[in-house]
């Protein structure tokens, strides 16, 4: 790439990206924008997205228990909330995430491993 071609492709990022962090900081308080401003704003959508995003997770994964018990074993309203009860105290009072992997080996001998994007269960014998 020459020097051309290196000054063309600077001019093609959009003018915020080509300016240094003293400049951008110039920019938004010309706006009545400061630093901390934009700190808050984005802790204050990390915390909301990551809300947001474990408990959507968490509502999928004790419905797909239940919709799973339920045609596998018969499960009804009772045995379903009995056992999302008992899933609860194990996550909020016993166990870390990596002790219950390693009691599921130990007891089970299934693997759990979510680095796998199709199968994150495996059954060794």
């Amino acid at each position: 790439m020459n020097r051309q071609d290196r000054r063309k492709a600077q001019k093609a990022k959009p003018a915020w990206q080509r300016m240094t962090p003293e400049q951008r900081a110039a920019a938004w308080s010309k706006n009545g924008i400061t630093t901390q401003d934009l700190l808050e704003e984005y802790n204050k959508g990390y915390t909301d997205g990551r809300k947001d995003g474990i408990d959507q997770v968490g509502q999928t994964i004790y419905a797909a228990f239940c919709l799973a018990l339920k045609d596998m074993h018969g499960f009804g309203k009772k045995r379903c909330e009995d056992l999302l009860r008992a899933v609860d105290e194990k996550v909020m009072y016993t166990l870390t995430s990596k002790e219950a992997i390693e009691q599921v080996w130990d007891e089970m001998k299934l693997r759990l491993n979510f680095a796998e994007p199709f199968d994150h269960i495996e059954k060794v014998e």
